[in-house]
């Protein structure tokens, strides 16, 4: 079953926000001969999570792939994953996670990188457009920003 992925607030997941630590070192991605330009790094936590019995909870120990045209590579979650930001939009990450009994296959747009800021007025949607057009200006690309959860979803496996 092929689920959106999504990179949501902490709380937003699982309440409580009770999250397994994170004891290994960033994970280092393997970069592909994409041409495109690496401008930086961000650097998403990627968590897997199961529902069961209506409660979702973390799935600590998936063994996680993940490739696109420009990268590669694999982690053990929870992992912070150590993602490059590029000029120009690249290609949509495919991961795929295994653990005992479960599986997940999602898929991971890229996202501009940036903020955009405005609000409900007429000066706030001015400067929401005019701050909309210089991130898209930057034309920076990644797979989620720092300190942001890299949702996996898992299934019982088939």
């Amino acid at each position: 079953m092929k689920l959106k992925a999504s990179v949501l607030a902490a709380c937003l997941l699982v309440a409580g926000c009770d999250y397994a630590e994170v004891t290994q070192a960033p994970v280092e991605v393997s970069m592909k001969t994409s041409g495109r330009q690496v401008l930086g790094f961000t650097e998403p936590t990627m968590r897997a999570f199961v529902r069961k019995d209506g409660n979702q909870s973390e799935v600590v120990g998936a063994r996680c792939t993940f490739d696109s045209a420009e990268l590669t590579g694999s982690a053990v979650t929870p992992a912070i994953v150590r993602m490059p930001i590029f000029k120009g939009q690249p290609t949509a990450l495919r991961v795929d996670c295994k653990a005992p009994g479960l599986s997940g296959k999602q898929t991971v747009n890229p996202v501009l990188n940036g903020t955009a800021v405005g609000a409900a007025s007429p000066a706030g949607l001015v400067v929401g457009l005019v701050t909309a057009s210089i991130v898209a200006a930057q034309d920076k690309w990644s797979y989620g920003a720092n300190n942001s959860i890299m949702t996996i979803n898992m299934d019982q496996a088939e």
